[in-house]
């Protein structure tokens, strides 16, 4: 009779404990899907960027051009686009440049918001080098962006 008591117990406490986990969780919402086009990355933006790790030095803010989630570079830097690639919601672009004077190796992460296509996030990952590798600096800058206007 003592072993039935316990081993009741100890189901209604297995209940009770489960019970507090599903309804714990309960109020975690789902993921929202991305149901958005990589086309949607594409127009002026005003970025706002944040150095999070590295040596290299804050960016602040700038307006941006964005095609199909690839960050449209100057010419004068040199960059071509190594690798690019869209999953869901982001697209990832890695650049290698080469100025005659910086040399560098940029990873741009792209990423929509699922519930407004005119707000942007993400990251850089930047290394660089300048005057053949006698100074050198790696950086890790996160950002947010906001389209000011379509491309024209």
């Amino acid at each position: 009779r003592i072993y039935i008591e316990r081993m009741g117990m100890k189901i209604r406490l297995l209940q009770l404990l489960s019970l507090i986990f599903l309804t714990g969780c309960a109020d975690l919402d789902p993921a929202i899907p991305c149901e958005l086009e990589q086309s949607t990355q594409t127009g002026i933006y005003s970025l706002t960027t944040e150095e999070v790790s590295g040596d290299c030095g804050d960016m602040g803010s700038l307006e941006w051009k964005v095609d199909n989630g690839v960050p449209l570079m100057d010419d004068g830097v040199g960059c071509v686009v190594d690798s690019t690639q869209w999953n869901a919601c982001s697209t990832v672009t890695r650049f290698v440049c080469d100025d005659g004077i910086w040399t560098m190796d940029l990873e741009w992460t792209v990423t929509s918001d699922p519930e407004n296509p005119d707000k942007l996030s993400g990251s850089l990952t930047a290394h660089m080098e300048k005057w053949a590798g006698i100074y050198t600096c790696d950086s890790v800058y996160t950002f947010e962006a906001e389209k000011n206007e379509e491309e024209e």
